[in-house]
């Protein structure tokens, strides 16, 4: 029953997914084994209420060794897109014809959005809103060509959705995707995966009903030929093994329907205050040989609802006042800060930062950022900047701590090179040991006022305020 893992999680990391086949495998061969020495340990002279309560947490056991891989298989890459066409849902129109779909699917779009400019309030009765479209987490992969058709759907339910409401809905996505990806409990909501059901079906049920006959058998039994010891310890593996099954069960029920509302932070300049403060944290951690772990996840965390709903007001004014056909519609989609540089006069070594690689150009824009919101008179929207900051510092952090989460290749190099600089630009500045958020706001003048030719031209007031 601990060797198939907790009911809650079936894989710590999404690549887990994909190693299926090799659990699998040391599956059979753990089974086998317990089993083998099991049957040639046991003496035939003992209580058959011990032998019948062993076989009975045996059957639990082995439905939950196998419920494992089975889940593994069912959230792979291939298991999902492979689902996904089985159900026709995908288009699979040829090129020209879905350039023309494309086209109706743009006009159709703009005539819901001009109809419904402004959406009526809708009651929902206080019931939290339910998209089709994201209730199959599937839904969710930005890399699978589905059918307009259901792109109008999902555009016509958000857009007739307040703030609040459409925030529900993509934290209820969210959620579902990340129960399918990590936890046994989404697949056994999806129709096609008959297999894994079963498993699942008989595994919940098997857990919490077997080991309680199995706790009764062995309280009737006959112990007084073993050890007070061994006893003793049978009893608490019995009781603990059934907490920990119960407790996994209530912790799945919670957390299926419950996603943080707060995305993580990690600034280049913060970082580097941070460690410049060398609190007594950071010296425990550099002890122990666990300062880095400690540096990719300690990290602040901000609001993920304003930031969304920042998002929303962005793709609605989009189709309101930009979107118009089939090349506007690409540009709005690919759009990698031109709006920002557009008409603005910035330099040429501004411009060109948007045509770097991916990786490169989060972190010479969240340089910017960062110069950008320390910067007196910088912008007159304060709200609006530090959410763009906020968006800024989330990117840092995937690029930092997740870089596969931002695209396949990206270099978390890049954050301890631009580290490197900063560390070399600043030495033997006399900086004083102020709070984090003080030394921050020192060094990002020491660093802009010092920089000339760097990630931008700082001193230049024109693409500072652009930027």
């Amino acid at each position: 029953m601990h060797l198939g893992g907790p009911v809650t999680i079936s894989a710590y990391n999404i690549e887990d997914n994909e190693l299926w086949r090799r659990h699998i495998v040391t599956t059979i061969s753990q089974v086998t084994v317990a089993l083998y020495v099991f049957c040639k340990s046991w003496p035939p002279s003992a209580d058959k209420r011990l032998h019948a309560a062993a076989i009975l947490l045996f059957i639990p056991g082995v439905f939950q060794c196998f419920e494992k891989p089975l889940a593994l298989k069912s959230a792979s890459y291939n298991s999902l897109v492979s689902s996904l066409f089985a159900s026709d849902k995908i288009s699979r129109t040829k090129t020209r014809s879905r350039e023309v779909e494309l086209e109706e699917y743009i006009q159709k779009a703009r005539d819901f959005v001009k109809r419904n400019k402004y959406p009526p309030e809708l009651d929902y009765d206080g019931a939290r809103p339910h998209l089709s479209h994201l209730s199959i987490p599937d839904k969710l992969f930005t890399d699978v060509i589905y059918a307009y058709s259901d792109r109008f759907t999902s555009l016509n339910s958000f857009w007739l959705l307040d703030d609040k409401r459409a925030y529900e809905a993509l934290n209820d996505g969210l959620s579902s995707s990340f129960n399918l990806f990590y936890t046994k409990d989404m697949v056994t909501k999806v129709p096609y995966r008959l297999c894994y059901q079963c498993c699942a079906a008989y595994t919940r049920i098997s857990t919490i009903a077997l080991p309680i006959v199995a706790i009764g058998l062995f309280h009737s039994s006959h112990k007084k030929d073993y050890r007070g010891s061994d006893v003793i310890f049978t009893y608490l593996l019995l009781y603990i093994t059934f907490l920990l099954q119960i407790f996994s069960y209530l912790a799945l029920l919670y957390f299926s329907y419950e996603w943080p509302e707060t995305i993580p932070q990690q600034s280049l300049i913060g970082f580097f205050a941070r460690n410049m403060r060398q609190t007594w944290l950071m010296c425990i951690m550099g002890c122990l040989q666990l300062k880095d772990f400690f540096d990719k996840y300690w990290c602040t965390c901000s609001s993920a609802r304003a930031i969304s709903n920042l998002v929303c007001v962005h793709v609605k004014e989009g189709w309101l006042d930009y979107i118009m056909d089939a090349e506007s519609y690409r540009a709005f989609s690919d759009s990698r800060g031109h709006w920002t540089l557009k008409g603005k006069g910035c330099g040429q070594l501004v411009s060109e930062s948007i045509e770097k690689p991916f990786d490169e150009s989060i972190l010479l824009w969240h340089v910017a950022t960062d110069f950008c919101f320390h910067s007196k008179g910088a912008s007159p929207d304060q709200e609006c900047a530090s959410r763009c900051r906020e968006i800024s510092n989330y990117m840092m952090h995937l690029l930092f701590a997740n870089p596969d989460m931002l695209m396949p290749g990206s270099r978390t190099n890049l954050f301890t090179a631009a580290y490197k600089e900063i560390e070399d630009l600043l030495h033997g500045e006399d900086l004083p040991l102020a709070d984090e958020k003080e030394l921050s706001q020192k060094i990002t003048d020491k660093v802009a006022s010092s920089s000339r030719e760097g990630f931008i031209h700082v001193r230049n007031e024109s693409t500072l305020s652009c930027l």
